[in-house]
């Protein structure tokens, strides 16, 4: 079983990303899980899990119409104590979930899982478990301004500036991790200048079959991924993917003006220079 997450600040567009990679014939993808991020503080890394791991996978099960029958065994005293252990029996439970579909290859996308990329990698590694993360980064103006605009509806909400911050912070997670080999980095803004092109080349770097007949089922999986609280999202799921650029309407120009001023764009200036020479050697 290939094992993908899709990780990336908040509204770098993930989902967009994920109904392309699910139009594989290999691929299959599921409602955001946010089983780590639920589950674990990244603020305090030596607390065991907060959340009851066999509710979270079977809310996870629920959601994604997936047999209960194929829940892995729930874990014991002990074993929920331990992050490791934890995060091992998550890899397991979407393990199952891929396997019941008879597809080779899983990819699950919860943006907010890039800060449990090593909690993820440790737990996998225990197991002799291979996992693969996409890293989708996207221009941090138009990330802040986009996030500041949809956390108005979260439990912790963002200002443009605060957004800009949290961009900041999580790019440079991405650069940590970048030019590892199970971590690949695409640039939001080249998918949306060659969407069928930039995915056949993305697919051969994950070893996954995709021709774009293929993409061409990108609405229907849009569909099977989107929540009911998110299905705004399906506005975007014509087979036309569009270049917009909505920051002005989510941030007036002076703070527009303000996270220009203050962006350090180093890390996403290397790792688009970094995904540019990979495409390169690809070639």
């Amino acid at each position: 079983m290939k094992r993908i997450f899709l990780v990336a600040t908040p509204r770098s567009g993930t989902t967009l990303l994920q109904s392309l990679i699910g139009c594989s014939p290999d691929v299959v993808t599921f409602k955001e899980s946010h089983l780590f991020n639920r589950s674990f503080s990244r603020r305090y890394p030596i607390l065991p899990p907060h959340r009851s791991p066999e509710v979270e996978v079977r809310r996870f099960f629920d959601e994604n119409g997936i047999d209960l029958s194929r829940l892995p065994p729930r874990p014991g005293l002990q074993a929920r104590q331990s992050r490791e252990r934890v995060a091992a029996y998550y890899l397991e439970a979407l393990d199952r979930a891929g396997e019941t579909s008879g597809k080779s290859t899983w990819l699950e996308k919860t943006p907010s899982h890039l800060l449990h990329i090593d909690l993820i990698e440790r737990a996998a590694a225990h197991d002799g478990k291979d996992v693969t993360f996409v890293h989708l980064i996207r221009d941090g103006v138009s990330v802040a301004a986009s996030m500041s605009k949809a956390s108005q509806l979260w439990q912790n909400k963002f200002d443009p500036v605060s957004a800009l911050e949290r961009w900041q912070r999580e790019i440079a997670i991405t650069r940590k991790n970048s030019g590892r080999e199970n971590h690949i980095v695409v640039v939001y803004e080249d998918l949306l200048s060659a969407p069928e092109a930039g995915m056949l080349k993305l697919a051969r770097k994950l070893g996954i079959q995709m021709t774009l007949k293929d993409l061409e089922r990108r609405g229907e999986v849009m569909a099977e991924i989107v929540r009911q609280d998110e299905s705004w999202k399906l506005d975007t799921a014509g087979q036309e993917i569009k270049r917009l650029d909505r920051t002005t309407q989510h941030i007036s120009e002076a703070e527009r003006e303000q996270l220009q001023s203050t962006i350090d764009n180093s890390d996403y200036t290397y790792l688009v220079n970094l995904a540019h020479a990979n495409e390169e050697h690809t070639l």
